[in-house]
């Protein structure tokens, strides 16, 4: 019997398998908005979907980011909403952070992750809502600059009840800057 999880399977491979042949013949066509419909997939074919994203893989998985050209001087590779630790949920609430195990998923880091729960006193551009589940580091660094760099930490301030890593605007000073390096913000409890 076929279930409703492999109807939606047989109908969309066909639709992936078009928009990978696209992606091969036009690599410039940016599809993160798919990744969430073929994690399924396998991850050699996963990877095509996201080839022409920044990504780095280290033991968590391969972080895909995404490239920031908007008005900067220079384009910035952002890799943002990186889970640094388990969800701060369930049992785990209220205790020390818990490291995430490895894995070789392919992780989408192409927006912030949410704030951690608090008052707003004004709002936030790029603010993704918040949650309980907030621990996330976001990295930017210089398009196209391989290598050791200088790295800039921004703790974002708030006494413990407000605040978040994406109220800096850490593309900005990376991509301004004269000297390459690589700025990092994050999001705590």
């Amino acid at each position: 019997m076929l279930t409703l999880q492999g109807l939606f399977r047989l109908a969309v491979l066909p639709i992936i398998a078009l928009l990978l042949v696209q992606q091969k013949a036009f690599p410039l066509i940016n599809l993160p908005h798919l990744q969430p419909y073929v994690s399924w997939l396998p991850v050699s074919i996963q990877s095509v979907i996201v080839s022409n994203r920044p990504s780095v893989t280290f033991s968590q998985g391969t972080v895909v980011g995404s490239t920031i050209r908007d008005t900067l001087k220079n384009p910035v590779d952002a890799f943002r909403g990186i889970r640094y630790a388990l969800p701060p949920v369930g049992d785990r609430r209220f205790r020390r952070a818990e490291p995430i195990g490895a894995s070789d998923n392919i992780i989408d880091a192409s927006r912030f992750g949410p704030s951690c729960p608090g008052k707003q006193l004004l709002p936030i551009k790029g603010d993704s809502g918040n949650s309980e589940d907030c621990l996330t580091v976001n990295v930017f660094r210089p398009h196209g600059i391989e290598g050791k760099l200088p790295v800039a930490v921004y703790v974002h301030g708030g006494a413990y009840n407000r605040g978040t890593a994406s109220m800096h605007n850490t593309a900005s000073m990376v991509g301004w800057s004269d000297q390459p390096f690589i700025g990092v913000t994050f999001n705590y409890r």
